[in-house]
């Protein structure tokens, strides 16, 4: 299955860190305590599960540049380059970042603040998306690599932060959590 960059970009931006949100929890366990996972389920073996196919072409080139940039933290990536919807991506996700992480002592008020966020940049969101979209159209899979390696050098500096503001929302906001992700999946697409 291809992805493009922007799919890429948009779970790293909340999608895939808040998917965790999506998995049945008790809501109504305390905070300091875990809550009550679901019972294991009994697998399916009446269809043998289909293994995932390996990442060919472009998406190869780029899962590696990207896996590279990551490992190294984006050391050495020349970003002065990068494209502008890129850019622009990345300073949403540091302050969608920053609002989670200011407005975290009131649950509700974060959900509050970030839907304020994402309707208020909503235009600018979508044009973002579709120029990435775009781009992936017509990018040899070189230039892909390129992409993925400054996604990642840009992103870099702010995710170690991002990851733990997006676990520790979702540790003490389940609820509100489930419907940032929902608010994230329909203003950054999926």
């Amino acid at each position: 299955m291809k992805r493009t960059l922007w799919t890429v970009v948009a779970m790293i931006a909340g999608l895939g860190l808040l998917s965790a949100c999506e998995k049945k929890t008790d809501t109504t366990a305390p905070v300091d305590q875990p809550a009550v996972a679901e019972p294991a389920k009994a697998p399916d073996t009446a269809k043998p599960a289909e293994p995932t196919p390996a990442p060919t072409g472009d998406d190869k080139a780029a899962a590696e540049a990207m896996a590279k940039a990551l490992a190294e933290g984006g050391k050495g990536v020349d970003t002065s380059d990068a494209p502008e919807y890129v850019v622009k991506m990345i300073a949403h996700v540091k302050k969608i970042n920053e609002l989670v992480k200011d407005n975290m002592a009131d649950c509700d008020k974060t959900v509050t603040v970030l839907t304020k966020y994402m309707e208020e940049n909503k235009a600018e969101l979508e044009t973002i998306k579709k120029a990435g979209e775009e781009a992936d159209k017509t990018a040899t899979p070189e230039q892909k690599a390129k992409v993925a390696s400054q996604m990642m050098a840009l992103m870099g500096p702010i995710m170690q932060d991002m990851i733990g503001v997006q676990m520790q929302f979702q540790q003490k906001c389940q609820a509100q959590a489930a419907k940032l992700s929902e608010i994230m999946k329909g203003s950054m697409g999926k």
